[in-house]
């Protein structure tokens, strides 16, 4: 995948520069094709989970851990958009990659959504029932 291309050679120190191979250049191009083919929706299943469980946790414990949570995603949205705005200064943006953040924005914002959503009926919600089943036959 890849060789070593040069020795250079500073002091008493030696520094090998690496260059990609032909098969490693077919490989990347395999994995970055692979990469658009694969679904890239993740979705926060250890969350949905947990909401199944709800009643076993307080209501002032929920509040608390939705608003870390909800604290958490707004301080890493401000340091993607920080970020963007460095690179902006830094460089060029292609519009692909503006698409890419917007669309990472989005995620952020859907799942602050969701998270204000459930904060909001946790507020009106004195408690969360255990569900009952049906009796199986």
């Amino acid at each position: 995948m890849v060789k070593v291309k040069s020795v250079e050679y500073t002091g008493h120190r030696a520094k090998a520069i690496y260059q990609i191979t032909e098969t490693g250049e077919l490989e990347f191009k395999r994995l970055l094709k692979e990469s658009f083919e694969r679904s890239s929706v993740i979705l926060p299943s250890s969350l949905y989970t947990a909401v199944s469980f709800l009643h076993e946790i307080s209501n002032e414990d929920l509040q608390e851990a939705v608003h870390g949570q909800l604290r958490t995603l707004e301080r890493e949205l401000d340091d993607l958009k920080a970020g963007q705005e460095l690179k902006e200064k830094a460089i060029k943006i292609d519009p692909l990659t503006k698409l890419a953040f917007e669309n990472m924005y989005q995620h952020y914002e859907i799942q602050m959504n969701y998270l204000t959503q459930i904060k909001e009926y946790l507020k009106d919600s004195p408690a969360i029932n255990k569900p009952v089943f049906p009796e199986s036959k």
